[in-house]
């Protein structure tokens, strides 16, 4: 059964000739999300269409063919006169409750819609933004292509939510969630339903920024290796770690990795960790199947590293004593470093003597151990992100800029032209973002 704080609808209107019954509506936990049950009383499909009153048709779930049926209604926007109406076919006969309508609620004080600067609808999909919003508040949320929030999630206090993804066949969300002061470790992944309840946790042990879910289910994360030198004292180093949930295997440390030097560096007397030295700084942590690797972004080595996901031996890398050359001076602050289906690697980074921050994709020659940059996005915008910061290749072609603290996305097409735009009025900024179609999951 769905999760309910109250029953407060029920009815089978006029049209469903007996087919489909004991419709009901619940209130969830989030203001914008209602549950509903009913039942067939013979072999059909079904499923619901709703939306903004009166029309009921802007939204609809995915078709069941269960004769007891319970589904979420997802995507409608804060305080709006909503409906909707259960639908059956049945040997080619389409079948109809009549409308039941309800009024969706307005999200928290603290939750910030965006600003949208729509240049070209025809230009993108439509579809949903799935993202976070890493502190003050920390929070994960969803948002139309309007920029209104459709659904929210409220992290703990003193907590930062850096990164979210999606749970298998849409139930629901997967964040990182850590204490803002690393010297409490409450690092740990959590899944919470779209009905806003928290259906499990993962403990990760002095995990940090981000994660990224393996095949066989298992959980990669960031994980801080503190040493004590006798040069420096404390130093903080970084570490991938890999969980099912009881033991902890480490894959790889930045300690064992020849490529990466212990010396000093622009950000060494930062006091981001309270246990010593923050030393590479790994910011993002990405997984790729198809290469079963995984690529670290450090920010303050500035150096992105890939490694073999079985072994951890350094396969490949740009920057500090990288295995391949790379264009002098590009790499600064990189971050969200992940491969495309192309074998090329996307990554943003804010170049030092620029400070404007860019997207690049960057090709690798493995004979002469040279890049080459093939794509780029940001030069001459004068955004100097100094936290955070992403690129993403979406399914059309497109590409998304996150500009992360300057609090500004846009969706570019293959011309880097800006098809859609959206940003932050008060100074929360975006997480790590992407989109889907629906959030079911799977084809409507």
């Amino acid at each position: 059964m769905l999760s309910i704080l109250a029953v407060v609808g029920a009815g089978c209107g006029a049209g469903s000739q007996d087919l489909i019954q004991d419709v009901e509506w619940e209130r969830t936990q989030v203001g914008t999300v209602v549950g509903v049950n009913w039942r067939l009383v013979e072999d059909a499909e079904t499923w619901i269409e709703f939306g903004p009153a009166p029309d009921c048709n802007a939204l609809r779930t995915p078709v069941s063919k269960a004769l007891v049926n319970e589904e979420l209604l997802l995507g409608l926007v804060p305080v709006t006169e909503s409906c909707f109406v259960v639908k059956a076919l049945q040997d080619g006969e389409l079948f109809s409750t009549e409308p039941e309508r309800f009024r969706t609620e307005n999200v928290p004080a603290a939750v910030e819609a965006m600003e949208v600067e729509t240049i070209d609808p025809s230009a993108y999909d439509d579809g949903f933004w799935v993202g976070s919003n890493p502190s003050g508040p920390a929070l994960v949320h969803v948002i139309n292509r309007q920029g209104e929030t459709v659904w929210w999630y409220m992290g703990s206090e003193n907590s930062v939510i850096p990164q979210v993804t999606l749970a298998p066949n849409g139930d629901g969300l997967y964040f990182n969630e850590f204490h803002r002061n690393f010297s409490i470790d409450t690092s740990r992944v959590v899944w919470v339903g779209f009905d806003g309840r928290v259906k499990a946790e993962i403990k990760t042990s002095l995990g940090h920024h981000s994660y990224a879910w393996l095949p066989d289910g298992r959980l990669a994360y960031l994980a801080i290796d503190v040493r004590d030198t006798e040069e420096f004292g404390s130093v903080v180093g970084d570490a991938i770690w890999v969980t099912d949930g009881e033991e902890i295997q480490e894959i790889y440390s930045t300690w064992d990795d020849a490529h990466l030097l212990l010396e000093e560096h622009d950000q060494w007397g930062s006091n981001f960790y309270p246990q010593g030295i923050d030393w590479t700084h790994a910011n993002f942590l990405s997984y790729s199947e198809e290469r079963n690797s995984f690529t670290v972004s450090f920010a303050h080595a500035e150096a992105i590293v890939e490694v073999d996901a079985e072994t951890g031996e350094h396969l490949r890398s740009v920057g500090q004593a990288g295995t391949h050359d790379i264009e002098e001076g590009l790499l600064g602050r990189p971050h969200a470093a992940e491969w495309t289906e192309e074998g090329t690697l996307l990554f943003f980074t804010t170049p030092k003597d620029t400070r404007e921050s860019r997207g690049v994709e960057l090709a690798f020659d493995d004979q002469s151990l040279q890049t080459e940059v093939i794509w780029s996005y940001g030069e001459g915008l004068h955004y100097n992100t100094i936290i955070m910061g992403a690129v993403r290749r979406l399914a059309n072609g497109n590409t998304l800029m996150n500009f992360g603290s300057k609090g500004i996305l846009e969706e570019i097409n293959p011309e880097n032209e800006v098809v859609w735009k959206a940003y932050t009025a008060t100074g929360q900024f975006p997480g790590h973002f992407f989109l889907v179609p629906n959030l079911y999951g799977q084809e409507l």
